[in-house]
């Protein structure tokens, strides 16, 4: 074993603090862009797998709370994502309310000590997860990230930019 290799776990170990502290940071009801919403329920959904892995049941119904509980999206986002998926956004909101259901099924099979209603009940949420990044990825990420890009290239350089005039002084 190389010397280097017995600090990852340290690593990973510090990178998951700072991300869940500072995910933290962010009040439950504030709203949040899409891609930080997905970010937020894979740390929950890795979170609840560590749990099941290493069966402790309070760690994976915390993390089913918290997804759950999903923050609301913005509400710019959003109104893309319907201009976006049209009459399929009923669809869309269908999976989001199982992917919510399914999650709050866990904690409380979790709750309960069921470790094998859990691990079924987590298959099922990361069935849903995988349905609708099939149906829903692709064509969501590449329609935000062109509207970022517009709405770069129309917002005039803030200050804070080096290369903008009050940046400069």
């Amino acid at each position: 074993m190389k010397s280097g290799s017995r600090s990852w776990p340290w690593t990973v170990g510090f990178t998951l603090l700072a991300v869940t502290t500072s995910s933290n940071l962010v009040a439950a009801d504030e709203p949040i862009s899409l891609k930080g919403a997905m970010a937020r329920l894979k740390l929950e959904l890795n979170q609840a797998s560590d749990g099941l892995l290493a069966s402790d049941m309070k760690a994976v119904a915390q993390a089913a709370r918290v997804m759950s509980q999903r923050q609301p999206v913005a509400e710019a986002e959003r109104v893309r994502l319907i201009a976006l998926l049209g009459p399929q956004i009923e669809q869309y909101e269908r999976i989001e309310l199982v992917v919510r259901n399914t999650a709050q099924r866990l904690a409380e099979a979790a709750e309960r000590e069921d470790r094998r209603e859990a691990l079924a009940t987590y298959f099922r949420l990361m069935d849903s997860c995988i349905t609708c990044h099939r149906e829903y990825r692709k064509p969501v990420a590449k329609a935000l990230a062109a509207t970022r890009v517009e709405r770069a290239a129309t917002q005039p350089i803030t200050d804070g930019d080096p290369l903008s005039e009050e940046g400069a002084r």
